[in-house]
């Protein structure tokens, strides 16, 4: 019937997965780094994978740090939202997630919102033995931008397709046509870069639901 194809940080949830795992293991102006270079990159001043590397370059981010955020980041999730996703569900419309959050991050939020798993698109790091960082694969489309990492996947879903974020990154989806649509959700982060391209605004699920349904 449809297709709406959320963002997670930000959008799904009220925070930024990346910087509430850093509050924990960087200094004040540490993370005050890590959060200026967010902003960067969801208003397009740099790409998805530069303000990924220098994010996770700033943050000694672990494969336990991500599994512990999961496990407490249903508590982070924008009010009215689940039951939004459960209305839009009963009506048969897809969802999907498309996020530059960890997938480690995405699954258990998923289950619990009843979303299929291979719907879930997040980035994928390497980790070593002992559970640190190894790197990113950049050869992994994910990686390198949502809009590349949900291509393959964009070909099952059903028009229309709508894309509902926060940052430019998000609406890089409709820009490159996989998404017939695009809704700026703005409850938990506004961004002038986003909204300077004219697209439609829902400042909270009580606005996206009335967009939506």
């Amino acid at each position: 019937m449809a297709t709406v194809v959320f963002d997670f940080d930000s959008t799904l949830v009220t925070c930024e997965s990346m910087e509430e795992m850093a509050r924990s293991k960087v200094d004040a102006a540490t993370l005050q780094e890590v959060q200026a270079i967010t902003r960067h990159g969801m208003s397009g001043e740099i790409d998805f994978l530069a303000s990924l590397k220098k994010r996770l370059s700033l943050v000694a981010l672990t494969r336990d740090d991500c599994i512990h955020f999961a496990e407490r980041a249903y508590h982070y999730l924008t009010p009215g939202m689940a039951q939004l996703i459960a209305d839009l569900q009963a009506k048969g419309i897809a969802i999907w997630v498309v996020s530059g959050a960890c997938r480690e991050i995405l699954l258990p939020i998923g289950r619990q919102l009843q979303i299929p798993e291979e719907h879930l698109l997040g980035i994928n790091l390497k980790w070593s033995p002992e559970g640190g960082l190894a790197g990113i694969d950049e050869a992994l489309p994910i990686n390198r931008s949502k809009w590349e990492g949900a291509q393959a996947y964009s070909r099952s879903w059903t028009s229309p397709i709508i894309a509902v974020g926060d940052g430019v990154t998000d609406y890089a989806l409709y820009e490159h046509g996989l998404a017939d649509h695009f809704i700026a959700f703005t409850q938990n982060a506004r961004r002038s870069a986003l909204l300077d391209k004219g697209v439609a605004e829902a400042r909270s699920v009580k606005q996206l639901r009335e967009l939506l349904m």
